[in-house]
Order: C-alpha cells, then sequence, then structure tokens
C-alpha cells in the first residue's frame, strides 16, 4: 500500500548526503572553519525545528463533538468526528509537480525544432520552476489541488447523509443540509 511513498523516501534518501555536502565550503566539512560549524549548527537546529513543526501541524485533529439520537448506542460522552487538519496531505504538492514537470520534459524534447518560437518561450516560463512564472504557477497549483483534494477525501454531502443514517449529528449544528454547509466552511477554513 505505501509503495509510491517508499520509492520516493528511497530517492530522498539517496540524494541527502550529496545534497548536505553541497551546502556547505569544503572547509566546514575538513573542519578548520569555526564559523562554518556554527552555521551547521544553526542549519541543523532550524531543519530539526522545521520537521517538528510539520509532524506537530501534519498530526493535528479537529474532533468535532458528536451526538447520537438512537438510544441502543452507547458511544459515551466522548464521541467526535475527527478532521485532520491538514486533510490533503502531501497530495497536492505531488500533483502540482506533476503538472509543473510533465509539460516542461515535453518542451524539453523539442526545443531544437521550436526553442526560438515566442510561444515556446512563454511556455518555458510557465513550465519552469527557475522563473518567477513558473513558481507562480507551480503555488497557485498547490492551493486549487488543496482545496479540491480535500472535498474529494470529505465529501460533505457524504458524511451528511452518513450521519443521518447513523441517527447521529455535529453537536450545535442541525442534520441535513445545515451540517453539509458547515462542513464545507470548515474544510474551506482547514484548507486555507
Amino acid at each position: 500500500g505505501n509503495g509510491v511513498s517508499m520509492i520516493i523516501f528511497a530517492g530522498i534518501v539517496a540524494q541527502l548526503l550529496p545534497g548536505i555536502c553541497q551546502l556547505f565550503p569544503s572547509d566546514v566539512l575538513e573542519g578548520t572553519a569555526v564559523n562554518g560549524w556554527i552555521s551547521s549548527g544553526v542549519l541543523f537546529l532550524a531543519l530539526l525545528i522545521v520537521v517538528t513543526f510539520v509532524t506537530w501541524f501534519y498530526g493535528a485533529v479537529r474532533r468535532l463533538p458528536m451526538q447520537y439520537t438512537r438510544s441502543d448506542r452507547n458511544y459515551g460522552d466522548e464521541s467526535y468526528l475527527p478532521l485532520r487538519v491538514n486533510v490533503s496531505g502531501v497530495i497536492p504538492v505531488i500533483f502540482a509537480s506533476s503538472l509543473i514537470t510533465t509539460p516542461q520534459t515535453i518542451l524539453q524534447a523539442f526545443v531544437g525544432s521550436w526553442g526560438d518560437k515566442p510561444w515556446y518561450k512563454i511556455a518555458s516560463n510557465i513550465f519552469s520552476l527557475q522563473t518567477w512564472e513558473g513558481t507562480l504557477a507551480y503555488g497557485l497549483m498547490i492551493v486549487l489541488f488543496t482545496f479540491f483534494y480535500a472535498f474529494v477525501q470529505v465529501n460533505p454531502e457524504k458524511v451528511s447523509e452518513n450521519l443521518q443514517k447513523q441517527g447521529s449529528y455535529i453537536i450545535g449544528v442541525r442534520p441535513g443540509d445545515e451540517t453539509k454547509k458547515f462542513l464545507s466552511r470548515l474544510l474551506n477554513r482547514l484548507s486555507g
């Protein structure tokens, strides 16, 4: 089930040591520069803080308190509907990078025959992460896919129907259409 994730992880690990070596000048790697060690420590500390924050944020859950109307269900007072704060995960980044790199690869194949055309240069700028146009397009695609995939993952209409079928509702929200609207607003806020 995690095959693609394992391949991505293996690719990251394989490029980790050469990437780290490129960050530092040779005198830091040889141990002769005190300032180099200080900057290395600061960089490592910043990396550790970012990884900790991302891990904490990825595991964050918004708990919606639930109430059950049927008396035959005994779920206790602690029933809730969990919604991850980062509903989309990393899927929007993967989608956006695929939509940027695929046209870029195709354009590279035709650089010899169409490289001097104006439309080719514009398309190359849009699908290159080395230009501000490409970076802007990439960022916009990540934002759009974040909202799109959040609503694919948690379909407010289906969740509302399922809650009604189970005889349950979110406390403070009426079952049915209001639950659907509430979940849609909540997903918009969590994604934004």
